[in-house]
Order: structure tokens, then sequence, then C-alpha cells
């Protein structure tokens, strides 16, 4: 099996990022994610 490339702590921060970025769930047609 493939080691992923995130662990998991990154990729919850990612989609911390992303749900504070998004408008009611929706996210804006480009997002940066730093």
């Amino acid at each position: 099996m493939a080691k992923p490339n995130l662990t998991d702590i990154e990729r919850k921060a990612i989609i911390d990022e992303l749900l504070k970025l998004s408008d009611n769930g929706v996210l804006p047609l480009a997002v940066y994610v730093k």
C-alpha cells in the first residue's frame, strides 16, 4: 500500500482551512490553500 502524501494532522488542517473559506459549505471557484 502506498504511503499517503499527507499525515492525518496535515489533512485535517487543510480541511479545516477549506471549511473556514467555504460559504455555507460551498467553496468559491478559485480557492488557494497556503
